[in-house]
């Protein structure tokens, strides 16, 4: 995570590429596992076509979580700005892809104590 404060406004954004590493890793796993059965391996004539099945079903099954997780692991960012009292989220997914800027959303600072 990274914390930036620039005045009264504080930035916190994490680091998402570990996760995007860890799914493209997943990705690429799964593609593998579906290209093996289809001529890739040097062994792949002597397979029964229900090894080939099962192989590729399992790739699709791991491409399609990687996917899965890709797009469920954004980036984000907050921006918190103490004299307004108020926030915003703002997400990117590994795609690159931007959401808009979540509408400021207010909060009321409270010490106890």
């Amino acid at each position: 995570m990274r914390i930036r404060w620039e005045g009264r406004l504080v930035s916190l954004r994490d680091r998402a590429a570990p996760f995007w590493a860890l799914g493209l890793f997943l990705f690429a796993g799964g593609v593998l596992a579906v290209l093996m059965p289809l001529g890739l391996a040097t062994n792949a004539g002597e397979l029964e076509p229900w090894e080939r099945l099962a192989s590729t079903a399992v790739g699709l099954g791991v491409c399609a979580g990687a996917l899965w997780w890709l797009e469920r692991s954004p980036g984000t960012e907050v921006q918190v700005e103490s004299c307004c009292r108020s926030c915003g989220v703002t997400t990117s997914a590994a795609s690159g892809r931007l959401s808009p800027p979540s509408r400021s959303l207010p909060f009321a600072l409270s010490l106890s104590g």
